[in-house]
């Protein structure tokens, strides 16, 4: 009790300073009104504390940390949602280079792959769509070749093999 007598009592002293240097014009009227309310909130303070029952910077602060708790979460979200991005741009690199590598060993002399995930929450395996290029054989080898990348990539990537589509180098899809 006695440290908020003491409280109003120099939060008057300051403002009666406060309002002897500033000169006279238009800004007394605001500083009056701001230095008004500062002088309210500090004289309702017991009030408040009584009502509540907590105290007013306890309250203050309660109300600051709800504010950066939203802050963060937002941030934590837009941080996922970068992760995620990064994650399945990795994963498409990666799987990328392992079906080339299979296109060889299915007897591609060359091949390019694009790998591309959609947006559909089935899973990555079921989201997969690959595009293979082949290049150096005849039909009968791209044919054979095709068919031996879209069943090792079913065996041991669990990939649909419609969603394998591969092309010679004339671009004909086989």
């Amino acid at each position: 009790m006695q440290n908020w007598i003491k409280t109003l009592v120099v939060g008057s002293c300051v403002l009666t300073m406060l309002l002897h240097v500033i000169p006279d014009g238009k800004f007394v009227k605001y500083v009056r009104f701001y230095a008004g309310l500062i002088f309210v909130l500090l004289a309702m303070r017991p009030v408040i504390q009584l009502l509540s029952g907590d105290t007013f910077e306890e309250l203050l602060q309660f109300a600051l940390l709800r504010e950066d708790s939203a802050e963060l979460a937002t941030a934590v979200e837009g941080m996922r949602e970068m992760k995620d991005t990064q994650i399945i741009e990795a994963c498409q690199k990666e799987l990328a280079s392992q079906l080339e590598d299979l296109a060889c060993v299915c007897g591609a002399d060359a091949a390019e792959v694009a790998v591309r995930f959609s947006d559909s929450p089935e899973g990555i395996v079921d989201a997969v769509f690959i595009s293979i290029s082949i290049s150096d054989g005849t039909t009968e080898q791209y044919r054979h070749t095709a068919s031996a990348i879209r069943e090792k990539a079913e065996t041991l990537y669990g990939i649909d093999p419609k969603a394998v589509r591969i092309s010679d180098e004339g671009g004909a899809w086989l």
